[in-house]
């Protein structure tokens, strides 16, 4: 009992702060804000902490005094000035100390919707809840109580070492909301635990004696009968002293621009079995009427000190029991609550409230921080936080990025670097790590619905692109539809103003032609040209002459027709007999073949024909000898007399000779 009420008094004379890290709860690019809201996501792909290097914390924290209330200068000496101090402390007061130290620590992002993190981190603590009436009593002992009474209800005392192995899951449920969780496994070296301490002390002014209400148990593991031998791998790792504890967190968004988070931290124990006692009083009236005056007195038989004779006294007088049982002692629990606005996509702002609970009280504080993404690698933040009656806490953090290294450093008090003599809270959190695959943008946090459904997203930006492609490729086929449209305009205006000019042209002629009468169409000019020709073509042509002796059926139209010629008819030819008029027949057929010769025959011998009979009359000198070419088969036996004689018969008859 005596080492815990020493370890007590010298603790007072410290400045300490309860555990915070306010500043660091907003920053989420940095991969250790999941320590105060598990639900965070850390900007990268895979990130790897230094060992020993990736995350040291530390804080102090005396909500009752700073040190310039408690030491005074007097001259060239310091001087404890209790009454300064005791103006200063409230009816409760607190006083802590923490470190963390990352051991190792890494993140993994799986698939677009959950990160998991693993970290190993050992953890040291102490706090202390102490009334006023405690100092006061060291400082005046039971005088300086006007009713003789002092009340020492709600002192309490919390010493942990442990180590913990953590493994975090942060998964984005919906589009909205994020859960996020940490189960972790402690592994328990040293604690110090006030079960209960109920107790009040009650002094006569005469005697001076002390009457005590108490009911109290001090629980400790570690401290009492450790084996001096235990070797340095047993201490680490082989002390039966294993717990569970869990960190919930939560961050819900409700636009774009407002998010509200939540978390609830250290939920857990340790079960302690190594090296354990426990120190009980019952609960009852005890009695102290003092120490003999020879306590002081040197004890040459004797090592022990005046001041472990006094604890000596005082268990005597208050009948301590002592045990070594194993016992549970939970851990101290935190509780964050804040709401987030985004200013802009590099500009955010938020309202922080921490909770912490010990020895049965809510011990709160609040934040307003602020924080800016500068460039695509630096990132700066400030904070002010009202705790514990302080209201001198402003704080300032950066994270630097450049490539895979990350530098970061927090506090949430810089003041206390600058005046430590005057300030309650101190408080430092800075480390290095290595993360890749990280979202190089400017905005400050990523959207949740981006993050959420990010193959969607993908999935409407290929579809955007698409699109974009089609509406360009659409574009582009209107594009060439007017430059066509614009062409075929073009073509018709000029094609209209062709039109124009052969309408000009067409009227021109016209009227040339009303003047002149004499010229006609060109049309009419063509035919007339023709039919002059063939008019020429006609009296030029010879007339046909036959072989009276042998006519043949002609194989072509070479053998009848010689030099162009083209037989001259009219009304007056002579007539053929019989036997001359059956070869002409089959010429005439033979040449039927040829249906284009035929035609211009027929036309213009009807048209020959008829201009004959209308204009003038063609005669024949009927002494001329027609000897056309046998034909086939054996020469006919008539003489020339009687050929002449047949033709000048047959003036009467029309013969058709094919040229």
């Amino acid at each position: 009992m005596k080492k815990y009420i020493s370890i007590i008094i010298l603790f007072l004379a410290f400045e300490a702060n309860a555990q915070q890290d306010f500043i660091m709860y907003g920053l989420q690019d940095i991969p250790q804000s999941t320590y105060n809201n598990p639900s965070n996501r850390f900007n990268g792909n895979f990130y790897i902490g230094l060992p020993a290097l990736s995350s040291n914390y530390f804080n102090f924290s005396n909500s009752g005094f700073a040190y310039s209330d408690a030491v005074k200068k007097n001259g060239d000496s310091l001087l404890l000035d209790f009454n300064s101090l005791l103006s200063t402390l409230g009816d409760k007061n607190y006083l802590s100390f923490n470190t963390k130290i990352d051991l190792l620590s890494f993140g993994i992002t799986l698939g677009d919707k959950t990160q998991l993190t693993v970290n190993v981190t050992e953890n040291a603590n102490f706090k202390l809840s102490y009334p006023k009436d405690f100092i006061q009593f060291i400082y005046k002992g039971n005088t300086g109580f006007s009713d003789n009474k002092a009340d020492f209800s709600g002192i309490g005392i919390s010493v942990n070492h442990y180590r913990e192995y953590g493994i975090g899951i942060s998964h984005q449920l919906s589009e909205k909301l994020r859960l996020g969780l940490r189960a972790k496994y402690l592994y328990g070296m040293e604690n110090i635990y006030s079960e209960k301490t109920d107790l009040s002390l009650t002094s006569d002014p005469e005697t001076y004696a002390m009457t005590a209400k108490a009911d109290v148990i001090i629980r400790t593991a570690g401290i009492d009968g450790v084996d001096s031998d235990e070797a340095i791998g047993s201490y680490l790792m082989n002390r039966k002293n294993t717990g569970f504890a869990a960190d919930l967190g939560a961050d819900y968004q409700l636009n774009d621009k407002l998010s509200f988070n939540a978390s609830v931290l250290d939920l857990g124990f340790i079960n302690w079995n190594s090296y354990t006692k426990s120190h009980i009083i019952d609960n009852g009236e005890y009695t102290f009427s003092g120490v003999a005056i020879n306590v002081f007195s040197a004890n040459e038989d004797s090592s022990d000190t005046p001041f472990d004779r006094i604890g000596d006294s005082i268990e005597d007088a208050f009948k301590l029991k002592e045990n070594t049982d194993g016992y549970k002692a939970p851990l101290t629990a935190r509780a964050y609550l804040g709401v987030n606005y985004k200013l802009t996509d590099r500009d955010m702002t938020g309202l922080l409230v921490q909770s912490e609970f010990f020895q049965g009280t809510i011990r709160p504080s609040f934040t307003l921080n602020y924080s800016r993404k500068m460039t695509k690698w630096i990132t700066l933040a400030t904070s002010y936080t009202a705790i514990n009656g302080s209201y001198n806490n402003v704080g300032f953090g950066f994270s630097i990025d450049p490539g895979p290294v990350q530098l970061y450093v927090v506090s949430d008090n810089v003041l206390g670097a600058f005046q430590p003599q005057n300030t309650r809270h101190l408080q430092l959190r800075f480390g290095i790590n290595l993360i890749f695959g990280r979202d190089k943008s400017k905005e400050i946090r990523p959207k949740t619905k981006a993050i959420f459904n990010k193959k969607d997203q993908d999935e409407e930006e290929e579809t955007k692109v698409d699109d974009n492609k089609e509406d360009s490729k659409i574009e582009e086929e209107n594009n060439d539809t007017k430059e066509e449209i614009i062409e075929t305009e073009k073509e018709n205006d000029s094609k209209e103003k062709g039109l124009d000019k052969q309408e000009e042209e067409i009227n021109k002629n016209k009227s040339d032609a009303e003047k002149n009468p004499a010229i006609d169409s060109s049309e009419e000019k063509e035919e007339q040209e023709i039919e002059a020709k063939e008019k020429e073509t006609i009296l030029k042509a010879k007339p046909i002459q036959l072989d009276e002796e042998t006519i043949e059926e002609p194989n072509n139209s070479e053998q009848i027709i010689e030099n162009d010629t083209t037989p001259i008819l009219n009304d007056t030819l002579p007539s053929l007999d019989s036997n001359l008029t059956a070869p002409v027949d089959s010429i005439i057929q033979n040449h039927e073949n040829d249906d284009e010769l035929m035609k211009n025959l027929d036309s213009k011998i009807d048209e020959e024909l008829n201009n004959s009979k209308e204009d003038s009359k063609l005669h024949i000198d009927s002494n001329q000898e027609l000897s056309p070419k046998p034909i086939g088969g054996e020469e006919p036996n008539t003489d020339e007399s009687n050929h002449e004689g047949d033709v000048k018969s047959s003036d009467s008859e029309d013969s058709e000779t094919p040229e």
